[in-house]
């Protein structure tokens, strides 16, 4: 659940404005007060959460991004391996190997 406000989730945004005892969509808060207008929403929403959408950004200061950039790299210049065909008995195999009791339900 913290990770629901951390960054740049709609839900901190939002959270404030749709309840479930709202009956319809008031507008969002901003620092200019409430907007109303629906192109003004849009246009705030897609400028805040346009880095969710952009290439990822390599931080060369971090060992993780720094070696998944190097397997990255390794794995890219690898020849296309093409997959086995999987028939339907065998994905039917598989399935009744797990049983009711191996299950975890949360």
């Amino acid at each position: 659940m913290s990770r629901l406000t951390q960054g740049q989730n709609i839900w901190s945004i939002v959270r404030n404005t749709f309840r479930p005892f709202s009956t319809s969509f008031r507008g969002i808060k901003t620092t200019n007060g409430i907007e109303k207008d629906p192109q003004s929403i849009v246009n705030l929403l897609g400028n805040f959460f346009e880095n969710h959408f952009s290439l990822p950004q390599h931080n060369p200061d971090n060992i993780i991004h720094t070696c998944s950039i190097i397997a990255y790299e390794q794995i890219k210049y690898l020849p296309n391996m093409p997959l086995e065909l999987i028939t339907l008995n065998q994905v039917e195999k598989q399935w009744l190997k797990f049983s009711p009791k191996n299950l975890l339900i949360v």
